[in-house]
């Protein structure tokens, strides 16, 4: 009854889910009637044998048929998702272009940062003028005219 209950939160979540559940022992069934699940668009499966997920993962590895594993032990669990292909893809780039007003600061905020000797400070809690001591300095010791655009440069940047 366990799939029963299952099958009926599924549906409950989206509507639009097509759902069945077999009441029968799932191991004998995967040995004998495993033509059954090939009809299926995803299965999922849990608490179950290994020689019986390696063989039912091996028949809908060769159909295409996601296989959902799933096995909990309290308050930890796990899941595995058997899919012929997974693709990743990173939503964030690795360099990303925060505008912090580095390379463009407005002349008030250019005054207020000059204002500090941050060399003689032992620490310095304005991070403002931190943030805007750091393209001087780096103008001054690369010779380069603008804060840095290749990431190779960003490590050497960050250190300033």
């Amino acid at each position: 009854l366990r799939a029963e209950h299952v099958t009926r939160l599924l549906v409950e979540m989206n509507s639009e889910v097509v759902c069945d559940f077999v009441d029968e022992n799932p191991v004998s069934m995967i040995e004998e009637n495993s033509s059954f699940l090939l009809n299926a668009s995803a299965v999922i499966a849990t608490e179950l044998p290994e020689a019986s997920l390696m063989t039912l993962a091996s028949l809908l590895w060769a159909k295409s048929i996601p296989l959902f594993i799933g096995r909990a032990y309290g308050m930890v669990g796990y899941w595995r998702n058997v899919l012929p292909e997974v693709s990743i893809i990173e939503s964030r780039p690795d360099f990303s272009k925060e505008n912090f007003r580095l390379s463009d600061p407005f002349p008030e905020m250019v005054a207020f940062a000059n204002q500090f000797d941050l060399d003689s400070v032992k620490h310095p809690h304005i991070v403002n003028t931190e943030k805007q001591e750091a393209p001087r300095r780096w103008v001054d010791g690369a010779g380069v005219e603008c804060v840095p655009k290749a990431h190779s440069h960003v490590p050497c940047f960050v250190i300033l």
